[in-house]
């Protein structure tokens, strides 16, 4: 056999082929070769390697996107890069950027051998395809396009968004004869600016390689060579072509290492594997739900009348309606498209106008709407004069004209040609909206892109028709218009008919709009369907089918939003006695030129000024030049577009209550010599600012106070954090960072767990990111911080500023700044009197405002929202100053005085929380004031605070503005527009409807009393078998208890309908689990009670059980389905005493099961033995518990049952369960990862989407960090807290300590398993990474596999949590740091109910693989090494396995010894061997 070596990459356009000869020792790289496969690269690639004289090759390894079709070992994309980068540059540290056809990737070969991977998202932007479909646009190939730009300096500007919605900015460019090459020149940079987000220049290597067919391009590379010498890195140009073949050069390394014979030629391409595609019933099916209402004929138009005409000037098409001015009537429409034109789109309507029968009529007044509106409008009036034109958002015209056709509409769908829309109103008013952005996935243009794939198809009509026809369709899921290409082939390779995958196509659609529009917003009674794109059938029904709702479409739904602009002009313009207009002057108007600037007066805002952005155009009319302005917080700027302005010298509470905080700055910063003192009024300290401020500066500390967090600092916290944190969270690294630069003395940066409480709440907790912040930053900061970081814990207890926890975290701060005498308790002093002085002083600014707004009638907004957030112009969207532009004062909410008597909301455990909804309840109840809530995306606590503050406030106007920090605020300005119309429409209306009282919901819990005088069947979230069991348990006392079953897809739909999407997919899933329940309940008088326990905190699993509640009464069954809530502390009121022993050996056996099965069934001797067992032995233990729920529970039988050793029978089929299990394991030596993360995603499978099964399927054995775990911590947490005390408190923990070590050592015996991972254990192996007063599952997430790695117990770990949960980013970040110190591979899925894809998995199958078979290579010893296997212990010696149990639980000694009658021994002596290693920390 000769020394050749071969790589294949298939991409998804390309194969390339690599071959390598081994020549005196070394690997010589001897052929290359790439060819486009056209979709068929099974053929493709055997015409390839024809003459390759392939029997003679001595190995070969396959990477890229359609690599499974090939019969060879697979290499992931991340190994293979970093294989081929040292096999040409050597070993050092470097960043390997590469750009293909589907996708782009950033590869960090940090120092250390620490390899980090990113790559982009479902979106298309910046990848091969995106580039292709664009410049084929002007009919050239992606090398004759970069030649084309290569030398342009100016090129044109584009944003590199959504391709359809470019390609539609590229015809208006090149239809307005911009040249292409500057067209092209904006494209490529546009590509450059997308891929290099994913570059962080703080933490990147410096030398950085382009590999991938895009970045072949000179336009690309001298781009990526400007953008890395402005971060201090620099380009490495790679010989000739090398970077096309990383991935093939990195396959062809890997199967040189690993020789293994090849497969003949002819066998080489495997047959496609089975695609399984999800079949959902046909749209057809669903017509019925669809109410499309009749067309009523334009009336012919013999005589003049009078009019108004409304223009709706759209991002790709533009409408305008004449209305009769008497009977409110359409007498006429016309339609066209805007191409990138509104003004010349707004002039040829009004020529069609003129051209039509209908010049007939007088014109008295015209309005405007739509994303033109602006530009448009103020042309309009240069002509007319402003008091003929009115100009209003989209929003508020869309729900005009559906309230024109139905007074009874309350949810307006409203999808077009790039824009998408949801708007909700009640009392027929709009009282929410949101719209999308730069994606096209939930519009028409989505539509009409996908139709020209299919061939026949000449309009969108006939999409629409084949759609309706079909007789089923499939899922295909939510993507980008460019990936859903690649979608629907897959579909067409795996056999579906056509009609069926145009039938996703529009399922596809309204799957987007409703995650990526409507998102956690609620459906009403009354859904109206408008924009062009409901002309189709097809798309009505897809909402159907995704909301389970009828829905109405208006006789023209693409006009709607003109009708609706024309009739609210027919309200606000004074018609009487006004002359008519003359078309002529607007046809032959033009505007000149368009441009912005700041003003610097400060005469109607007073103070330093407001410094607004105002707008300009200079416009010609009648060949008179004018020029028009509008924008700005007052009217010093406004030339008449109708919208309200503020007096001079209005209030400004945001502006005042900064002043307030400088003025503090001032008096803190004076210089005295002492210690230097970095800190910041942003994030964490933003609320209690004042007090720390004053405290250090009384301690004698000079302070260097950072304020004012923008652009650039958020900026940089996105380069440097390893984790997609919130924006918040990224501003404030980046503040950090700033900070360090400085190298004060210190850096305080304390750790705030709960802050000040508003009254008697229990809890007033700050979430995970910001509790966790100081210790994440500790290591992030790490390697060059030269200040040292004061990273004391912080409490506010009952009483506050007060409380004995809040002073002694004063006294520890002292402490930690070197301060050992009383001088902190004189600073204390101050410290309170500055926050006090602080608090009332805002108070006072907002009495002030309201005073102001109610003796000159305008209107106050209470901003809510974080106070981090609503004070920081970049984080706010800068709705401050829009509502002050738009004529309203805006109110922070710690400036809104609440009365006492607003209730405290008794479940809301986060301080902000809190105090939204304590003022929410206030506004909703008080005239004449309105609320706006500012959020960020990704905020954890939002998700669910934003539930409860929608139904707080449901029937009367409010506002939700949530950004990233990124986009501009053109989007807000709409909706804070329609906002305010809708509030000047109510501020006269009588209030409908009553309003809602969260706390009532609440405090709607049923006990488990309640539920067993009802009847009620109680009904337990399945989370994995443990469900299940307790079911059983139940059962044996008489309780009727049915545990739900494994979540599907259609669970999932379920719960979605009332979700977000934004909330943990537990929530989601537990919800959809309980809805597809009762509608397959056949009795409709059945009563339920839903098992749902509560938390305080942080984390959003305390919140699940309120909003389930709000749900339930939103659907009607609030009488029908009682939650079931208990707290820890409160689970098992209402049954025998003995019945949570019970019911945690219930929950320890089917954690043992599973981990048994987990650990036998990948090296099973015969295929399905362990799973044979495992059921079997799941099906005895249910029937033992339902017997031992009959038998005596009373505290001395359970004893009893502990004492002997018995525990109801469960540890004899343990036994039998582990010695059978034992007999079918084979010795095969295979790699074992941990499986952590959040507690319901990681114990069921359909929520992790069966995570274990793909790791085994990839060789892998899983061990889990079981249920029990969770039970065990918590215990240990309160016990910590002080929550528990007492003999009967200790006995309980001992017991379940008991219990837990007996049971663990009947498996352990027999299957040979190390002692068991005490929880003590964990929070010591986490210490050096997050402390233990950070409760919550992270301590746990990073500390078990930790600890376990550390032992050599695991060769890596996955962390499993919902999409956007804040312990397991937290985790994450840790995680980052624990494989660069200790060397643990890592892998965090973030899931949100949708599949993983594999690509993930295979990155690190094969880095878990490549490990395991280098430590075998050094080490073939057996493979449990650290700590020996349990011996078995006789049944009989329970006191043993006491004294065992005592090394883990609090309390269990003092236990042990009053038990035993005997002093407390401390018996933790030699049971663990102490680690030599000395512990890591940061470098600092």
């Amino acid at each position: 056999m000769s020394n050749r070596f071969v790589g294949l990459d298939l991409g998804a356009e390309t194969i390339k082929a690599v071959e390598l000869r081994r020549e005196g020792g070394q690997l010589v790289w001897s052929r290359r070769a790439i060819a486009e496969h056209h979709k068929e690269p099974g053929k493709t690639l055997l015409q390839l390697l024809a003459g390759w004289d392939w029997p003679t090759v001595s190995g070969a390894a396959v990477s890229g996107r359609l690599g499974r079709q090939v019969s060879l070992p697979r290499v992931p994309t991340k190994q293979a890069q970093a294989r081929a980068y040292r096999f040409l540059e050597g070993e050092g540290a470097a960043t390997v950027v590469s750009i293909g056809s589907h996708g782009f990737t950033v590869l960090e070969l940090r120092p250390g051998g620490v390899e980090v991977f990113r790559e982009n998202s479902r979106c298309s932007q910046g990848t091969g395809n995106f580039l292709r479909q664009l410049v084929e646009r002007f009919d050239m190939s992606i090398e004759d396009a970069s030649a084309l730009c290569e030398g342009v300096e100016d090129p044109a500007p584009l944003s590199g968004r959504c391709p359809v919605i470019l390609k539609t900015d590229m015809t208006h460019l090149a239809n307005k004869g911009e040249s292409r090459a500057r067209i092209l020149a904006g494209l490529y940079d546009a590509v450059c600016e997308n891929v290099q987000v994913l570059v962080k220049p703080r933490l990147s290597p410096k030398r950085v390689v382009l590999a991938g067919g895009v970045a072949r391009s000179k336009r690309i590379r001298e781009n990526f060579r400007a953008f890395l010498a402005r971060h201090q890195m620099g380009l490495v140009d790679g010989e000739g072509d090398d970077g096309l073949f990383f991935e093939a050069l990195g396959s062809a390394l890997i199967a040189a290492e690993n020789p293994a014979r090849v497969p003949a030629l002819e066998s080489l391409v495997a047959p496609l594997p089975e695609t399984h595609l999800e079949i959902v019933p046909a749209l057809g099916a669903y017509l019925g739900r669809v109410q499309r209402m009749p067309s009523r004929p334009l009336p012919a138009i013999e005589a003049a009348r009078e009019v108004v005409l409304g223009f709706d000037i759209g991002s790709t098409g533009s409408k305008v309606v004449a209305l009769d001015a008497q009977t409110k009537r359409p007498l006429w429409e016309g339609y066209l498209k805007t191409n990138g034109d509104p003004v010349g789109a707004a002039q040829a309507l009004m020529r069609q106008f003129v051209e039509s029968p209908a010049s007939l009529c007088r014109v008295r007044a015209v309005g405007a709407t739509g994303s033109g509106r602006e530009i448009v409008g103020s042309l309009m009036s240069t002509c007319y004069g402003p008091d003929a034109v009115f100009v209003l958002n989209e929003i508020a015209a869309h729900a005009e004209g559906a309230l024109h056709f139905d007074p009874r509409v309350d949810t307006i769908f409203e999808i077009g040609g790039q824009d998408a829309k949801y708007i909700r109103l009640a009392d027929g008013r709009v009282v929410d909206a949101a719209m999308n952005e730069a994606c096209s996935a939930g519009t028409g243009s989505f539509i009409e892109e996908q139709g020209r794939k299919f061939s026949g198809i000449e309009e969108v009509r006939q999409l629409g028709a084949e759609a309706l026809a079909a007789p089923c369709g499939v899922s295909l899921g939510q993507h980008c218009s460019v990936f859903m290409a690649e979608i629907i082939d897959e579909a067409v390779g795996a056999g579906a008919e056509r009609g069926a995958i145009i039938a996703g196509i529009y399922d596809s659609i309204i799957q987007n709009y409703l995650n990526r529009v409507k998102g956690s917003r609620s459906v009403g009674q009354v859904i109206f369907c408008q924009g062009m794109p409901f002309a189709a059938d097809a798309l009505a029904a897809a909402v159907v089918r995704q909301t389970g709702s009828e829905v109405i479409i208006p006789p023209n739904p693409g006009t709607v939003g003109a009708l609706g602009i024309g009739l609210l002009t027919l309200k606000q313009v004074e018609l009487a006695g006004r002359p008519a207009l003359e078309p002529r002057r607007f046809l032959e108007a033009r505007v000149e030129k368009k441009d912005t600037f700041v003003c610097k007066s400060t005469q109607g805002c007073g103070g330093a000024g407001n410094r607004c952005r105002i707008d300009r155009i200079t416009t010609v009319v009648d060949g008179e030049r004018q020029r028009f302005t509008w924008g700005g917080g007052c009217s010093l700027y406004d030339k008449g577009t109708r919208k309200r302005k503020l007096p001079d010298l209005a209030p400004d509470p945001f502006r005042e209550r900064e002043e307030l905080v400088r003025q503090l700055i001032a008096r803190v910063s004076e210089k005295r010599g002492g210690p230097s003192v970095a800190l910041t009024d942003e994030f964490t300290l933003k609320s209690l600012f004042p007090f720390f401020a004053t405290y250090l500066h009384e301690l004698g500390l000079d302070l260097s106070v950072h304020t004012g967090a923008d652009q650039r600092a958020l900026k940089r916290g996105i380069e440097s954090a390893n984790v997609p944190f919130c924006a918040p969270m990224q501003q404030f690294h980046g503040l950090a960072e700033a900070m360090a630069e400085g190298q004060p003395d210190f850096i305080f940066l304390p750790m705030l767990r709960e802050i000040t409480r508003v009254r008697s709440e229990e809890h007033a907790m700050v979430c995970p990111i910001v509790q966790a912040s100081p210790d994440m930053l500790r290591w992030d900061l790490g390697k060059e911080l030269k200040s040292k970081l004061v990273t004391t814990l912080v409490d506010a207890g009952p009483g506050n500023l007060e409380s004995d926890q809040f002073v002694e975290s004063c006294r520890r701060i002292a402490r930690d700044f070197g301060v050992d005498d009383d001088r902190w308790r004189l600073a204390y002093q101050a410290g309170l009197q500055a926050q006090a002085s602080f608090d009332e002083g805002c108070l006072k600014l907002g009495e002030r405002a309201l005073a102001f707004c109610a003796e000159r009638a305008l209107v106050p907004v209470v901003v809510l929202g974080r106070s981090y957030t609503i004070y920081n112009t970049v984080l706010n969207s800068n709705v401050p100053a829009i509502l002050r532009e738009q004529g309203a004062v805006g109110i922070p909410v710690d400036c809104y005085p609440v009365a006492d008597e607003v209730p405290i909301f008794e479940h809301m455990f986060w301080s902000y929380g809190q105090r939204n909804l304590r003022a929410a309840h206030q506004l909703r109840r008080t005239p004449g004031v309105y609320a706006l809530y500012c959020s960020n995306y990704s905020c954890g606590p939002d998700s669910f605070t934003l539930h409860f503050f929608s139904y707080t406030m449901e029937g009367k106007p409010f506002a939700i503005i949530e950004t990233d920090g990124h986009s501009g605020d053109a989007g807000t300005k709409t909706r804070v527009e329609a906002f305010l119309h809708c509030v000047h429409e109510d501020k006269g209306a009588v209030r409908q409807r009553q309003a809602n009282d969260l706390g009532s919901v609440e405090r709607r819990n049923a006990a488990l009393d309640d539920l067993l005088r009802e009847r009620a069947t109680l009904l337990i979230p399945r989370m994995g078998p443990g469900a299940e069991a307790l079911a059983a348990a139940l059962h044996g006392l008489d309780i009727p208890a049915e545990a739900l079953p494994m979540p599907d897809r259609e669970t999932m739909r379920f719960g979605r309908r009332h979700t977000s999407g934004k909330e943990c997919v537990p929530m989601t899933v537990t919800l959809g689990s309980l809805l597809q329940r009762l509608e397959a309940e056949p009795d409709p008088n059945r009563k339920f009670g839903f098992l749902m326990p509560t938390a305080y905190g942080p984390c959003r699993f305390g919140a699940y059980n309120v909003l389930h509640k709000v749900v339930l009464e939103r659907l009607g069954f609030a009488d029908r389905v009682k939650i079931f809530s208990p707290s820890f502390s409160s689970y098992f009121a209402g049954v025998p005493d003995g019945f949570p022993a019970l019911a945690f050996t219930a929950f320890m056996a089917t954690d043992l099961l599973l981990d048994a099965l987990y650990y036998v069934r990948p090296v099973e001797t015969r295929r399905g033995a362990a799973e044979e067992i495992f059921t079997r032995c799941r099906t005895e233990l249910f029937e033992l518990l339902e017997e031992a729920g009959r038998e005596d529970l009373s505290a001395p039988g359970v004893l009893l049952q502990v004492a002997s050793g018995n525990l109801f029978g469960c540890t004899a089929l343990l036994d039998r369960a582990a010695t059978e299990l034992a007999r079918v394991k084979g010795d095969k030596q295979v790699p074992t990862v941990m499986h952590v993360g959040e507690i319901y995603v990681r114990c069921d499978p359909f929520a992790n989407d069966f995570v274990v099964d793909k790791l085994e399927e990839r060789g892998i054995r899983v061990h889990f960090a079981p249920f029990n775990e969770w039970l065990e911590y918590a215990d240990y947490i309160n016990f910590k807290n002080g929550e528990r005390s007492g003999f009967g408190s200790h006995v309980s923990s001992f017991v379940r300590g008991v219990i837990q070590a007996l049971m663990y050592s009947v498996v352990a015996e027999k299957l040979g398993w190390p002692q068991r991972t005490t929880v003590r254990e964990s929070l010591q192996a986490a210490a050096p990474y997050l402390r233990e007063d950070f409760q919550g599952e992270s301590v746990l997430t990073v500390g078990g596999p930790v600890h376990e790695w550390r032992h050599g117990l695991i060769d890596g770990v996955v962390s499993t949590g919902p999409l956007e949960c804040m312990p397991n980013k937290v985790a994450e970040s840790q995680f980052f740091h624990v494989a660069e110190n200790e060397g643990l591979p890592s892998l965090t899925l973030s899931l949100n109910g949708d599949p993983l894809g594999p690509e993930a998995l295979d990155n690190f199958a094969f880095e878990v693989h490549s490990r395991f078979r280098d430590k075998q290579r050094l080490a073939p010893a057996p493979r449990v090494p650290g700590q020996a296997p349990w011996q078995k212990l006789p049944m009989t010696a329970a006191r043993n396995v006491m004294k065992l149990a005592s090394l883990a639980f609090p309390g269990a000694q003092e236990a042990f010894a009053l038990f035993r009658g005997s002093p407390v021994v401390s018996d933790a002596g030699d049971d663990v061997p102490p680690l030599t290693k000395e512990l890591p920390k940061p470098e600092a």
